[in-house]
């Protein structure tokens, strides 16, 4: 459970970040917010990308869609 809370307040630390996502400068939010997603995202994917990795990305992503 801790790890899951841990990952997600992470991943919002990491967003807040984006300048224009955190003032909400931006016309089109919504594509900031996808943006700064894809480019966190793809900093986080580890080395050693592995099966077990995938399930866990994709319940990561399950989750802050849900949201």
């Amino acid at each position: 459970m801790y790890t899951w809370h841990h990952l997600i307040e992470n991943f919002f630390r990491k967003l807040r970040e984006f300048r224009r996502v955190a003032m909400r400068a931006d016309k089109n939010f919504s594509t900031r917010i996808y943006l700064a997603v894809a480019v966190i995202h793809s900093r986080w994917i580890p080395a050693n990308f592995n099966a077990e990795t995938a399930k866990t990305l994709h319940s990561l992503a399950f989750l802050l869609t849900s949201l």
